[in-house]
């Protein structure tokens, strides 16, 4: 049976905590390693079957680690710049003067639309 484990931890510490993590399965391993050697000649195709169930399992616990530290690692990445570069100052002039005329025009329909409700109530 799998279960999902949900918790919060401070960024900082995901590495760390990630390791431990790996380290568990670096200890399972061992432990399937030391199960291989004993197998026995007279139960060794089920004593293999078992080893590489466990070796399957491992291997599925390391791919869904590695997924999550690279989607970590994405996230903490800063987002790309959006939007248009300007080269001087008279463009910066002209881009806050559309962006003030888009607040107005923005402000006088919520206006609207709230004196359009009040009228309506």
């Amino acid at each position: 049976m799998r279960a999902t484990v949900s918790f919060e931890i401070d960024a900082a510490r995901v590495p760390e905590t990630m390791r431990c993590l790996v380290l568990e399965e670096a200890h399972r391993l061992h432990g399937v390693i030391e199960e291989l050697e004993a197998a026995s000649v007279e139960h060794l195709s089920r004593d293999i079957a078992a080893v590489t169930a466990q070796l399957q399992a491992a291997l599925h616990q390391l791919h869904q680690y590695q997924e999550m530290l690279v989607g970590f690692a994405t996230a903490e990445e800063p987002p790309p710049l959006r939007g248009e570069q300007v080269h001087s100052l008279g463009e910066v002039q002209d881009s806050l003067s559309r962006m003030s005329q888009l607040d107005e025009f923005l402000s006088r329909i919520n206006e609207e639309e709230q004196s359009d409700d009040t009228e309506e109530g």
